[in-house]
Order: structure tokens, then sequence, then C-alpha cells
């Protein structure tokens, strides 16, 4: 409700200010946050209707700003499911000001926990520690930048390839540890990689298997399934998060030192 509010807000107030505010009615447990701006204002006559369904003051609005005029019923909507009110008082060039009124209960204070946020340092000396050769292979030029500035973030110095014939030249002539490997890919998509990087590892003797990590942006049963038949290790979902990464390149360090 907040966001819709604010984010109206601001849209309708080319100059001046916007305040999001809260505060508590006298000997009661009610709070009321209100949003208030300089804005354009509205008419009184037409701000019962902001609320219904597809309404908005202005019918310039939609195509100035965008929007469907579902915003601000979905909000009073649920104001009234958290058995509250949503109202607005404004005056044409003078503003509005959007108030949501809820009853909220008193908190009982607990004592605070202390919370072991114990864990290895992110930043360029974890590769000290877990010592790594990492090849990303990604064909989207601004995901694969992102995925090198978080590795290196991490103290690493990693190898790149868009496609997964690339990969699995890069493999046969530098012998990574670590592949993380998207998979839709052109030319050669991760699946196919790994199937070829594995048949060519069990074909080599004395070969040592890398870490092979998925990354994608949305896995789904079926997907981690064929990842994991075609010998991959583990996946990362997109976006990537850095503790993730860090928790997969520990793996990865696991496995390359022949630990469980």
């Amino acid at each position: 409700i907040l966001l819709n509010l604010t984010g109206n807000a601001i849209k309708f107030t080319e100059k001046g200010s916007v305040t999001l505010g809260l505060r508590r009615m006298p000997g009661a447990t009610t709070y009321e946050f209100f949003v208030k701006d300089t804005g354009c204002g509205i008419p009184s006559a037409q701000c019962e209707h902001l609320f219904e369904p597809f309404t908005q003051a202005d019918s310039s609005i939609s195509r100035r700003h965008g929007g469907t005029g579902l915003g601000l019923s979905i909000s009073r909507r649920l104001a009234e499911l958290l058995g509250g009110t949503l109202t607005v008082r404004s005056q044409p060039g003078q503003g509005s000001e959007f108030v949501l009124a809820v009853q909220l209960g008193n908190v009982e204070t607990l004592p605070l926990r202390t919370i072991d946020t114990a864990g290895p340092t992110l930043d360029i000396s974890f590769a000290s520690g877990n010592p790594l050769r990492i090849l990303v292979v990604e064909d989207d030029k601004v995901n694969l930048k992102l995925m090198l500035t978080l590795i290196r973030r991490l103290g690493y110095d990693p190898l790149s390839a868009k496609n997964g014939i690339e990969a699995t030249e890069i493999m046969h002539r530098d012998h990574p540890d670590c592949v993380l490997m998207d998979l839709q890919m052109p030319e050669m998509g991760g699946i196919e990689a790994t199937k070829n990087i594995r048949s060519r590892e069990r074909s080599t003797p004395h070969s040592k298997q890398s870490f092979i990590s998925a990354l994608t942006a949305n896995i789904v049963e079926a997907d981690r399934q064929r990842c994991f038949d075609a010998g991959m290790n583990g996946y990362l979902n997109k976006p990537i998060k850095m503790t993730a990464l860090a928790a997969m390149l520990t793996a990865a360090g696991k496995h390359a030192a022949g630990l469980p």
C-alpha cells in the first residue's frame, strides 16, 4: 500500500516534496501512515471516485504516466482486509495526503538474541583460502560482465567463454577446476557442453573431474535432473547472490581438493 501511494505521489509531484510518515492516534492503538505531497492536487468531487477500479482523476494521466487506475482500488481493498481504512484529503494546486489507518496491537518486548554471523570473508582474501581456476560460460554480455565482476571481488582471475564450443576448447587447454555454465547458449548449450566435457574427462587417463555448476534464471525440476544427468555438480539461480556464489565456490574447492 505504501509503495503504491508513495510511487503515485512522486509521479504527480513535479516540484516540491513528498513526505512519508507515521503517527499514533492519542489513547488508541490506531496508527496512521500518511503520504503527503505538494503536487497538483485533486478536486474534492473526484477524490472518492479515485478508489473505484479503472478510475483516474485526469483522463490524460494514463497517456502521460501510464497505469491502469487499479492501484488505489487494490490498496483500499488491502487496507480493509487489514481492518483499516484508506482515505484522501486534497485541494487542487496544494497537493494531496493519503492516510492509511490501521489497528496495531502492542508488541511484546523480547530479549535480544546474539546471532552468529561468522562465515567466510567475501572479499579478495576469499580466493587465497579457496584457490581455484574458474571458467565462466555465458553468452549474454551483461550477465558475463556481472559474473566476472563478482568473481574478481573474491580475488580470482577467471576465464570466460561465450558458448559451449569455446568452453570445451578452454577445458581441454587450461583444465580449470570450476566451471559456471549457462544453460541456454547459441551453437552449443550448457547441457551438451557438460556432456562433452565429461566424456573427454573419462577418456583421458588420470584426468580429474572439474566441478560444473549450472547458471540459470529459473530452473525447474526437469531441468535440474537434466543438469545432474549430464554430469553437473550443482546450479546457481540468477540473479546471482554473492553468498550463494561463495558457497558454490567453497564446494568446488572441496571437490578440487578431493574432500567430501
